[in-house]
């Protein structure tokens, strides 16, 4: 059900193009680079499943991409491919992930996100930076707090994103 919630919210998008700058077109480049949140045991402070963090860190990066017109989605690592191109560029963060105990067993997942907006891939410093936070609601297991969490972020970034 989630990997269907991911490929949807990145169907969304289906307007933002594949660059062709990647074939050396300087001129096809988009008008927003979305940047998606890294996503690890080591940035989350938690073993989960890769599956997890793919699925979380897609979703969370399709939820920015479907506020923007002519836009792609790229993972952390192609950013210098872009350096070239003239865009805006939206980075997303892991800010913290916090599994608390709840009644019967049960966790609830806080995590924060923060989307930093930079005038372009050469830009040291952001513009604009804004934190959406998300909760799960009590659950059981130790990714279905984080998972629920992941969700909560990306409603909150499609109702609050500036």
């Amino acid at each position: 059900m989630r990997a269907i919630v991911c490929v949807l919210a990145l169907a969304a998008c289906a307007y933002c193009q594949v660059s062709n700058y990647l074939k050396g077109d300087a001129n096809n480049c988009p008008s927003v680079l979305v940047v998606k949140p890294a996503m690890d045991s080591e940035n989350i402070g938690r073993d989960l499943e890769p599956e997890d963090f793919q699925t979380s860190s897609s979703l969370i990066g399709g939820a920015i991409a479907q506020q923007y017109d002519n836009c792609t989605v790229i993972s952390v690592g192609d950013l210098p491919k872009y350096e070239k191109c003239n865009c805006f560029v939206m980075v997303a963060k892991v800010k913290s992930y916090v599994k608390e105990p709840a009644r019967m067993g049960q966790w609830v997942g806080n995590l924060t996100v923060e989307v930093l907006t930079f005038d372009s891939p050469r830009a040291n410093k952001p513009n604009q930076s804004q934190d959406f936070q998300g909760s799960s609601g009590r659950t059981w297991g130790s990714s279905g707090p984080f998972r629920d969490a992941s969700d909560a972020v990306a409603k909150d970034i499609r109702r609050h994103l500036k």
